[in-house]
């Protein structure tokens, strides 16, 4: 049988027995509540950095085709503004070439004539390109006689396409083709572009 002190520690041991499996119950629960919350916050953390990740991976792939299409723009304007000048520079070598050199010619007659009649200059040292096909003595002799001018071939040259540049006193007025084609650029570039490109 037992004594009295025995049961006291029997009684003892099943209270502690049983305060231990209540403890251990409860911690289990809360451990088992915390792991959950912990995993709800891993998972929204990691939903929430794959979002960040995909709008960055969007802003980037944005950034990336907008920096391409200024590339495309950019290259696209540099081969348009080539053609532009090919096409130019063959149109002047064909002017210039023309078997008579009729064309060039006639507008040699009428940037003379310009001269004349619209900035009111009779006379200057002519200053034009070396070899110029049609612009020499002979031609700006019929010029004088024609207009009642009295303009000179001077003893410099320059590098032009063609035309001239007029030098009376300090000023010096530019009829070079070159200077023509620079100030109609603009609106020569967009003609050629509408024919060509259709834009």
């Amino acid at each position: 049988m037992m004594s009295r002190e025995d049961k006291v520690i029997k009684k003892i041991l099943e209270e502690g027995e049983r305060k231990r499996r209540e403890i251990l119950t409860k911690y289990e629960k809360e451990a088992t509540e915390l792991r959950k919350k912990e995993e709800e916050s891993l998972r929204k953390l990691v939903d929430e950095n794959e979002r960040k990740l995909a709008n960055l991976k969007s802003t980037r792939k944005s950034q990336l085709l907008s920096a391409v299409k200024l590339r495309l723009r950019k290259e696209w304007a540099k081969f348009e503004h080539g053609i532009v000048d090919d096409l130019l520079k063959e149109a002047i070598s064909r002017f210039l070439s023309d078997e008579t050199a009729h064309g060039y010619r006639t507008w040699l007659c009428k940037m003379f004539e310009y001269l004349k009649d619209t900035e009111e200059i009779t006379e200057g040292e002519i200053i034009m390109k070396h070899g110029d096909p049609v612009l020499d003595h002979k031609f700006l002799t019929e010029i004088n006689r024609k207009l009642g001018t009295n303009f000179k071939l001077g003893d410099r040259y320059h590098e032009l396409s063609g035309g001239f540049i007029v030098k009376t006193g300090d000023v010096e007025i530019d009829l070079s083709i070159d200077s023509l084609l620079d100030v109609n650029r603009s609106s020569l570039e967009k003609e050629i572009k509408q024919l060509l490109f259709g834009c």
